[in-house]
């Protein structure tokens, strides 16, 4: 979020603390009930006749669009729960360190590309015939659990490229050692 908004050297200067911190939350709960409704989905697919892949897919976006929607709602919630009748500087405090954690401020991209990526795609799916949607989804729903299975992609990539960044740094690190 740091070339969202501007990022302050102190925290009592952060001038959208609000927006920061909300929307971080946001993108957190997105994410989240959608790998819930992954786990869901998957789950009735093994449970419940018939076990094919189609169907599974037709579940998986039911539950994604569900999943997204109710964890958007939740942490929306949980947000205003947490931070009600806080000081400004608190709220100041928090999106300050969010914006100075590098690998939280790439996690907000990598989740936010995911869902774009995963909305734009499906839609451009949808229209050529490439996948059906189930009549209980429908366009708006369809976008929303594009959105959502995006998000989780997102994050696997994120954490994916983290580990990876990890071992990167070992290498490097074992590298000039040994020069």
């Amino acid at each position: 979020m740091n070339d969202l908004f501007p990022h302050t050297s102190h925290a009592e200067d952060q001038p959208y603390a609000r927006t920061i911190l909300t929307l971080h939350v946001l993108r957190s709960g997105l994410a989240m009930g959608s790998f819930i409704s992954l786990a869901s989905a998957s789950a009735i697919t093994l449970i419940r006749p018939p076990r094919s892949l189609p169907t599974y897919f037709s579940r998986l976006l039911i539950h994604s669009r569900y999943g997204a929607i109710a964890g958007l709602s939740v942490s929306a919630v949980m947000v205003v729960g947490r931070m009600w009748g806080r000081e400004k500087i608190e709220w100041q405090d928090r999106s300050w360190r969010l914006q100075e954690s590098r690998s939280q401020s790439r996690a907000d991209w990598w989740v936010l590309g995911g869902s774009v990526l995963g909305a734009m795609g499906a839609v451009a799916a949808a229209r050529r015939g490439v996948i059906m949607v189930p009549a209980r989804v429908g366009r708006g729903g369809l976008l929303w659990s594009a959105a959502g299975l995006g998000s989780v992609v997102g994050t696997l990539g994120h954490v994916a490229t983290g580990g990876m960044r990890a071992r990167l740094k070992v290498v490097v690190n074992e590298e000039k050692e040994l020069i």
